[in-house]
Order: C-alpha cells, then sequence, then structure tokens
C-alpha cells in the first residue's frame, strides 16, 4: 500500500460530526421528555399547596359566615397559574362523629357542619382538588392524566 493510500484511511475528520448526528436525537428525546414530566410536577407541586392552603383555610373558618368561600379564594389564589375553572374541589367537614361536604355559603351548610366549641375534641376538614394534565410527547398525548392532591387539617 502506498503511504498516500494510508493517509487517506486514518484521516477521521468527519467522524465526530457523524456520530454526533446520530447522538443528538437521542439526547433531543431525552431533554424533551424531562421537560414534560417537570411541567406535570410543577403542576402536582401547586395543587399540593393548593390544597394545604384550602385545608388551612376551612380549618380555621368555624365561626366565619362564608367558609366555602374563602377556602375557594384560598385556593384559587394559591394555585394561581392553574386554571380554577378545570378544578375539581371537595371539602369534606367532619364534626367528631359524622362528616359531610361542604358545596356552598347558602343556608349555613358549612356551619352545620363544625362541631361546636364545647364538643371539638379531634375533628378533621379535607380538601381534595384533582386537575387535568396534559402529557403531550411527540404529538402522542396520554388523554387519562389526572394530578389529585389532599390535605386535611384539625378543626380549630
Amino acid at each position: 500500500m502506498a503511504p498516500g493510500q494510508l493517509r487517506r484511511l486514518a484521516n477521521e475528520s468527519g467522524a465526530v460530526a457523524v456520530e454526533f448526528a446520530m447522538v443528538l436525537p437521542v439526547i433531543a428525546l431525552l431533554l424533551f421528555g424531562v421537560i414534560q414530566l417537570s411541567l406535570a410536577l410543577n403542576t402536582y407541586i401547586q395543587l399540593a399547596n393548593a390544597a394545604a392552603a384550602g385545608a388551612r383555610q376551612i380549618s380555621i373558618s368555624r365561626g366565619i359566615t362564608t367558609p366555602y368561600g374563602s377556602t375557594i379564594t384560598a385556593i384559587d389564589n394559591a394555585a394561581s397559574n392553574l386554571t380554577a375553572s378545570k378544578m375539581t374541589i371537595a371539602i369534606s367537614v367532619s364534626n367528631g362523629t359524622t362528616s359531610g361536604s361542604c358545596t356552598t355559603d347558602t343556608g349555613n351548610e358549612c356551619q352545620k357542619l363544625f362541631p361546636a366549641a364545647s364538643t371539638i375534641g379531634i375533628a378533621p376538614s379535607s380538601v381534595t382538588i384533582t386537575y387535568p394534565c396534559s402529557l403531550t410527547f411527540l404529538k402522542i398525548s396520554i388523554p387519562s392524566c389526572t394530578l389529585s392532591s389532599s390535605a386535611t387539617e384539625i378543626i380549630q
């Protein structure tokens, strides 16, 4: 073999570009997957904070006239980056022996569920929020992605 032929065979100037072109799609897929999961995790963290804020609010609402409305306001304020109309909120109040759902302020529905001050004991209140998430990766959407968070506080 002539010396010129050996030099041409040893020339690897385009090998790095070829390797990069082969690895780039895999790295891009991983990067976009991590970004999508990070967005879903961010939504879940906001949802958990909103549930905790709602549980705190309902647990201290025994003496006010609008416990449901103030709890919804606390949830909306804590989850300001989430669409309020997409949230499904369930508020439960227990008086120590029975529990019920708090769905409105009309007719003192929520106030009737709170225990009397003399019999408070351990009476929990809880807030559960569900929220649809959108996991879309390369035009493939996961349709049944629903995030849910719940928080419980003792009524003050």
